[in-house]
């Protein structure tokens, strides 16, 4: 998977954001996919969990 990705700065008022609006107002980073066809790679959160539940119980 190649991407490229901005970190952004985040000034101390605007943490509240981050934590009040996560997936609307609270972005911190932005991710530019160079093929837009490897989403269908990504997890969900239910898949995402349950990857770290398999992650967790090999160690």
């Amino acid at each position: 998977m190649s991407m490229k990705c901005f970190l952004f700065h985040v000034v101390p008022r605007f943490f509240m954001q981050v934590n009040s609006s996560p997936y609307e107002n609270g972005w911190i980073i932005k991710v530019e996919m160079s093929d837009n066809g490897e989403l269908n790679n990504l997890m969900d959160s239910e898949k995402y969990s349950k990857f770290c539940e398999e992650e967790e119980s090999k160690h």
